[in-house]
């Protein structure tokens, strides 16, 4: 284990903790060669939110929240089976994986349910998948809303991993520690990159590091030409190579569009319904889903598209087969 790891361990060797029981399940068989990376971009689920009809005119808890991403990894498991024992899967989780408590602290579930809910959610997830994909990889950075207030007030400039996000990230790694064809990495940057195909790719939260600006109101491609151009000109001095794909979060608004000089940006969609806090800026509707892509030796960025969910995701019980929601501590 790391020394993250053994701090953990040491942390709560008193307590009277039982691991969860997990069956691993058994991967698709591969061809043994990929030709196919498939990157599938989780980011602001806002696990927790507890939005309710009466006060923000839509509901989102722990029913909506496990049926959105119950829908999200069922057409991840639909994407191209043709091709399914050729293809990888990378997953990126970008941060603000719960509400937090960053805004009204009184007006989310408790913390402690939130960092519960979010593995909850997130494990079933992945353990699904795992049972579709031959191989994953998992890569998870902490965003704004998941950050300890305590230590970071505003916006986490050092040491952006000391978040409540990470205890559940670590979680993750060690309930699918048994299942053989996947594996999470927990990088200590505030963002996550890796090599597909001769290609790069930098995904980071977006709240620090890569800021893409507010594009609910405008999209200003010349200044992220010029943020993107300096990340890839550090990139190209210290390690010899640039990015190719960029993708963020944090503004909850989805989209995809290239650069002058040929990067690809793409920002994720939320998957919560907008808040108290959104409602409080004037916005009170939104298009919720995540984002996935697919890279080949010819292509950085393939096929894109954006898996939508809404308030017909959140009604369709057979959903709940796949990720069962959440009913509170017991």
């Amino acid at each position: 284990r790391d020394e993250f790891g053994k701090m953990l361990t040491s942390c709560y060797s008193g307590l009277n903790y039982t691991p969860a029981k997990f069956q691993p399940t058994k991967p698709k068989k591969s061809t043994g060669r990929f030709t196919r990376e498939l990157h599938l971009i989780l980011s602001d689920l806002h696990v927790g939110a507890n939005l309710n009809l009466a006060e923000h005119g839509v509901e989102f808890g722990p029913i909506q929240e496990a049926r959105r991403m119950a829908s999200i990894v069922k057409k991840v498991s639909e994407y191209k089976t043709d091709h399914r024992s050729e293809t990888r899967l990378n997953i990126s989780i970008l941060g603000d994986i719960f509400q937090g408590k960053i805004h009204d602290a009184a007006s989310t579930e408790a913390l402690s349910v939130q960092q519960i809910r979010a593995g909850w959610v997130l494990n079933r997830a992945i353990a699904y998948l795992a049972g579709v994909f031959p191989e994953i990889v998992v890569r998870c950075v902490s965003g704004n809303h998941d950050r300890d207030v305590v230590r970071h007030s505003k916006r986490a400039t050092d040491q952006k991993w000391d978040s409540y996000a990470m205890p559940v990230y670590y979680g993750i790694r060690d309930f699918l520690r048994t299942q053989p064809n996947v594996r999470v990495e927990l990088p200590l940057t505030p963002m996550l990159t890796y090599k597909t195909f001769g290609w790069w790719n930098f995904g980071t939260h977006g709240d620090t590091v890569l800021v893409v600006g507010n594009l609910g109101k405008s999209l200003n491609v010349t200044a992220i030409e010029l943020r993107v151009n300096k990340i890839n000109m550090a990139q190209l001095s210290q390690h010899g190579h640039r990015y190719d794909n960029f993708f963020v979060g944090h503004v909850h608004v989805g989209s995809s569009f290239q650069l002058p000089n040929g990067e690809s940006v793409i920002t994720n969609p939320p998957l919560v319904p907008p808040d108290g806090f959104a409602n409080s800026i004037g916005v009170f509707s939104n298009s919720c889903g995540q984002s996935l892509f697919e890279t080949t030796a010819e292509y950085a960025m393939g096929d894109h598209r954006i898996l939508g969910v809404d308030r017909t995701t959140d009604m369709d019980a057979s959903l709940d087969r796949i990720i069962e929601p959440f009913e509170g501590i017991k």
